[in-house]
């Protein structure tokens, strides 16, 4: 079942943070706050209020699955901004490349 969950960027920082039961804000996906559809509209206040008091920036409401304390976006962006960057440091040298300094145009 598809819930939501409210993000946005910390301002302090710029990190990618969920806003939690508490109010508070989160930088871990696991501790956000889910609600339904017809609840975002709570969700997109709190965000209000917090970019007011210039806590956070640039929130928006997310779509997730899964099950308690194991939850992941629904869309692609959304998970890399969960979890991190698709690619490994240092796979790079792996596959060949020698100078990593280089970028081919």
């Amino acid at each position: 079942m598809t819930q939501h969950m409210l993000t946005a960027n910390r301002l302090s920082d710029g990190a990618v943070v969920y806003l939690g039961y508490g109010g508070g804000w989160s930088g871990e996906i696991q501790n956000g706050q889910l609600v339904a559809a017809d609840k975002t509209e709570e969700l997109e206040a709190e965000g209000q209020r917090a970019a007011a008091a210039n806590i956070i920036v640039a929130s928006y409401v997310i779509e997730v699955e899964g099950t308690e304390g194991n939850y992941t976006p629904v869309r692609r962006r959304e998970q890399i901004r969960a979890f991190g960057p698709t690619v490994v440091k240092g796979a790079q040298t792996s596959q060949g490349v020698k100078d990593l300094n280089h970028v081919p145009v």
